[in-house]
């Protein structure tokens, strides 16, 4: 199952392969920067907001200060113009003071007077009659500081009802105070009109975590849940807490008002940041889907100009590799490093195809030759057997006469039997005599053909060698034409390392060029082998036609210089034959015309007889090594017949060899 998901799983063109790389270092960089994009833009975002939360926290802050610092300074302006000796007498001018600051003032509710004496003035007046400011919270905090403005908390007037909060401050003479009663309700009207977010608020508690200001609970009312502990205890600051009431994640901003105690508190809905950051996550998205489709579709053309051109040189290096050289050249119209590859290649592809043109040229002369060689030696075989039987022939005609020379010897010794005898047996020596002289002269004429022959085959051994020393050239032309094969592709080794070299300090850029690089090494090591091939079948021609050389010019032209030898030689002993042969006939003669003479004679011409059974001898031993030398002969011609046949066999392996490729 693993493997065939591979299988399925491999990318096997290098187009597909440099897609897959340059889709990776593009998608994953991309995606990258839009997960830290959308990160970082959800984080300022939430930054932001956060920030706005304080703003707005920190503007709420201010307008409760700044509400309460002018009632405050109202408040000191007026202790400093009323005595408690005025509130006694409930004074005209101070109620009339008191009403138009009110009057002034409509954020205030009432102001009250009141003195150690239990008297007390309002305003607006009311009609109250068992009112006693000395038991009231605002009238002893503000006796126990007299030298200060004081805020207590607020809590829900008793004659209104409405949830104020107390200014008070001391009379300047200390046996009074007065306190203003801030109606909080414009207050919570103005906070619950600031809105954070879409669904975000601001609220208001006291000192005693009571509403001060809520859009949506009582004013008055407590409020609940742990993430008061901490606003109570510090200052200000950020903290995220569960709403206790809907259960909803929140994010908050607190401070302390510091005149009042307040804590003025922003919340934000935890939830708004994640909404408000998914325009900028499909923004994101689309910028990255549109980027990596325009990246993609660049990419593919650019990819595939860089491979177009190498898949044309693979085209081209399978069908010069099934032996097809008549395929044209790859046109590549670049100047870069694959037009140069493809320069390169085309290049090689012609030296290629002229050395197996000159190879084809050079293998049918040296089968054209090897047939000459194989019909002239044939020839030569048939013309040294003729002169083996005509050797034979005067070696038979030779041996007959030793016969009759020793038949003579006997003879002689009989002569002393009779003159009659002698007449007769002379007679029939001039007979034989006459037989013998036309005899040696056939044979003088026998070997003057065989020299002439063999001179003839001298001169076609000589031939037959120049032919092969030629063939041995050649075959050297071709083993340096295959050397040259070799080189380049050694060449176009060493142009590839260097190529990978580049792609490797290129590093991730040049990844898909070290796989071009990697494809070149193959191709360079393809035509290393097949130039190695082709050298050592040139090798093995080379040292087969060094052979045919060097049998041709050692053993053939010396067993050529040994049978002429011979033949000069056996032409001289018929010479000396003849002569002989001649002179007998004429002592022969002699005989015959005196018979009477040849009695006294006798012994002379025993001594004759016995020389010419000598000679006769000599000339059988000279006939014997004529024939032995024209048998070697023979059997040097069917060796080199046997070569011949050989070297036409190899030069039919080469054509074959060379008929592979398709010109």
């Amino acid at each position: 199952m693993l493997e065939s998901l591979k299988r399925v799983l491999e990318v096997r063109t290098l187009r597909n392969r440099m897609l897959l790389i340059f889709a990776v270092m593009l998608i994953v960089p991309c995606v990258l920067i839009t997960y830290f994009s959308f990160t970082s833009a959800s984080g300022q975002l939430h930054a932001k907001m956060e920030e706005s939360t304080k703003s707005n926290v920190e503007l709420v802050n201010g307008l409760v200060t700044n509400m309460v610092e002018a009632e405050i300074r109202n408040v000191e302006e007026l202790a400093d113009q009323i005595e408690s000796a005025q509130i006694d007498t409930r004074s005209p001018e101070v109620q009339k003071l008191i009403a138009l600051h009110i009057e002034k003032h409509p954020e205030l509710e009432t102001l009250t007077l009141g003195n150690n004496n239990g008297a007390w003035m309002k305003a607006p007046s009311s009609d109250e009659t068992d009112y006693d400011p000395r038991e009231r919270d605002w009238y002893k905090t503000a006796m126990e500081s007299p030298e200060e403005t004081v805020i207590i908390d607020p809590f829900v007037s008793a004659s209104t009802g409405n949830f104020n909060l107390y200014i008070s401050r001391a009379l300047k003479d200390g046996s009074g105070a007065l306190t203003v009663s801030l109606d909080l309700a414009k207050l919570n009207e103005s906070v619950k009109s600031i809105k954070l977010g879409q669904q975000g608020y601001i609220y208001i508690i006291d000192r005693n975590s009571k509403f001060v200001s809520h859009p949506s609970r009582a004013v008055g009312e407590e409020a609940m849940g742990d993430s008061l502990i901490r606003v109570q205890n510090e200052e200000s600051g950020f903290q995220e807490y569960v709403n206790p009431t809907n259960g909803d994640q929140q994010s908050s901003f607190f401070t302390t008002n510091a005149l009042t105690g307040f804590k003025v508190i922003g919340v934000l809905n935890v939830q708004e940041f994640s909404d408000a950051s998914m325009p900028i996550l499909w923004t994101a998205l689309i910028v990255l889907g549109v980027a990596l489709t325009i990246a993609g579709v660049l990419l593919f053309f650019v990819i595939r100009s860089i491979t177009r051109p190498i898949e044309q040189l693979n085209r081209s290096a399978q069908r010069v590799s099934e032996g097809y050289l008549n395929v044209e050249d790859v046109a590549v119209n670049r100047k870069d490093e694959i037009g140069q590859l493809a320069a390169n290649y085309n290049g090689m592809l012609f030296s290629l195809r002229t050395m197996v043109k000159e190879m084809s040229e050079t293998a049918g002369q040296l089968a054209a030759s090897s047939e000459e060689l194989t019909a002239g030696t044939a020839q030569n075989s048939k013309a040294v057997e003729y002169v083996v039987e005509l050797v034979q022939e005067a070696a038979d005609n030779a041996e007959s006469q030793a016969a009759v020379s020793a038949e003579s010897a006997r003879t002689m010794e009989d002569m002393s039997k009779g003159i009659h005898r002698i007449a007769e047996a002379s007679g029939t020596i001039v007979e034989s005599s006459s037989q013998t002289v036309a005899d040696v002269q056939q044979g003088s004429e026998k070997v003057t053909e065989v020299s002439a022959q063999m001179e003839e085959i001298r001169r076609s051994t000589q031939t037959s060698a120049e032919l092969m020393r030629q063939m041995n050239e050649l075959s050297n032309e071709v083993a340096n034409m295959s050397s040259a094969i070799s080189d380049i592709a050694v060449q176009t080794n060493l142009l590839s390392l260097n190529a990978a070299i580049e792609a490797a300090r290129a590093g991730e850029e040049g990844r898909g060029f070290a796989v071009v690089a990697g494809e070149v090494r193959k191709l360079a090591e393809q035509s290393r082998s097949t130039a190695e091939m082709i050298q050592q079948r040139i090798g093995q021609m080379t040292e087969l036609t060094g052979r045919a050389y060097e049998v041709m010019d050692q053993e053939v032209n010396v067993n050529v210089e040994r049978g002429i030898s011979v033949t000069d030689a056996a032409q001289i002993a018929f010479r000396d034959i003849e002569r002989s042969t001649q002179k007998i006939s004429e002592q022969i003669h002699e005989v015959s015309a005196i018979t009477e003479q040849m009695s006294a004679s006798a012994d002379e011409v025993a001594r004759s007889v016995e020389h010419i059974a000598t000679t006769s001898s000599k000339s059988l031993e000279s006939f014997q090594g004529v024939t032995a030398a024209t048998e070697e002969q023979l059997a040097s011609m069917e060796e080199i017949s046997s070569a011949s046949e050989g070297l036409s066999r190899m030069a039919t392996d080469v054509h074959t060899q060379i008929d592979r490729f398709k010109l």
